[in-house]
């Protein structure tokens, strides 16, 4: 007998299909948490599903448990359908998400307004960045349902201006 870490005596072959399936199954399935976290989750959850079908363990383990496996070219197939719909999703999802523009003024104060669109002829509801602080502190039920979805001109003094960890730029404002 020979000792070659072979437990089933069987050589493993790696295969460029089998390689690229890990590469598709992992950038996928990073892709799809990140677009949870951006709260793009329909998007999100069709890369997950198609990270599912085209990482190797997955189909190993459906195959063992249900005796069903898909070929390669349907797993291809698949992992393209899921991928249209995600890209349908994540084009649905960004021209519904509104748009902040904050400008700043020399002062260190700033005003942030939402974009509407140009029909809307609302006046904006003109708060300071404490007000809006201490009503969502106070409760944040009401809160949303005097400022979501409107207009909202906002003052305050500029705390810190970045970048996320996803490359979103922020300002945040101090309040006193």
């Amino acid at each position: 007998m020979s000792n070659d870490n072979q437990s089933d005596g069987k050589a493993r072959h790696i295969t460029f299909g089998f390689v690229l399936a890990w590469i598709i199954g992992v950038l996928f399935g990073l892709s799809g948490i990140a677009m949870l976290f951006q709260h793009e989750a329909g998007a999100g959850i069709a890369f997950i599903l198609a990270a599912l079908v085209a990482l190797p363990p997955v189909n190993t383990f459906v195959k063992s448990k249900t005796d069903f496996s898909l070929s390669g070219g349907l797993r291809a197939t698949a992992v393209i359908v899921l991928l249209v719909v995600a890209g349908t999703l994540l084009s649905q999802e960004q021209g519904s998400s509104s748009n902040t523009t904050a400008a700043a003024t020399g002062s260190g104060a700033v005003q942030a307004t939402a974009e509407q669109p140009a029909a809307s002829a609302q006046a904006p509801i003109k708060v300071s960045a404490e007000a809006l602080y201490n009503a969502y502190n106070q409760n944040q039920v009401a809160a949303d349902a005097k400022y979501k979805g409107n207009l909202v001109e906002m003052t305050g003094v500029i705390g810190s201006i970045g970048k996320d960890i996803l490359n979103n730029p922020y300002v945040t404002l101090r309040v006193i």
